[in-house]
């Protein structure tokens, strides 16, 4: 969750690419390893996650905002 929420404030401050890079990064991790909608609060070095469930990835609509407030910016 705070990924999503970094590149949210990465989009905010213009750094565009970046923050799409980084999303994307965690958008591969999760969803190509299978996690879906069990996304984990952080992996361990061995691979393993804790906190299946946990509310914290909530914040990539983060990221919806800012491309709104995007959108409405003259």
């Amino acid at each position: 969750g705070t990924t999503y929420a970094l590149a949210a404030l990465m989009h905010h401050r213009g750094m565009t690419e970046q923050a799409w890079a980084t999303a994307w990064g965690i958008y591969n991790v999760t969803y190509n390893r299978g996690y879906w909608f069990r996304t984990p609060e952080a992996f361990t070095i061995d691979g393993d996650y804790r906190a299946s469930m946990y509310m914290r990835p909530l914040s990539i609509w983060a990221i919806e905002r800012a491309l709104e407030v995007e959108a409405a910016s003259p």
